[in-house]
């Protein structure tokens, strides 16, 4: 049985890739540090409190780069790992 290899990557892969980890990755920062900012000005104590609405942001930052590139490559979140139908299931 001949294993089937990945094909390469070529410049859209690339392109696609940039743009995911731009809106998943540099979206959030104005928000996170303006969050920082304004709410939590001094201090650097680590508690949910602090730490939970950086985390919220980030994660819909990370939902909404595969969905827009889910988007883009007419593809189901479901071929991504994410299941919107299963997310509210009992297991």
């Amino acid at each position: 049985m001949p294993s089937r290899l990945p094909r390469p990557w070529n410049r859209t892969d690339r392109i696609r890739l940039l743009v995911w980890a731009g809106i998943a990755f540099l979206g959030p920062v104005p928000f996170i540090l303006a969050l920082r900012l304004e709410v939590f000005p001094t201090g650097s104590v680590l508690t949910i409190q602090r730490e939970l609405p950086s985390k919220v942001i980030t994660t819909a930052f990370l939902l909404l780069a595969t969905w827009t590139l889910s988007r883009v490559e007419k593809r189901s979140l479901d071929e991504y790992g994410i299941p919107p139908r299963q997310a509210c299931r009992r297991h």
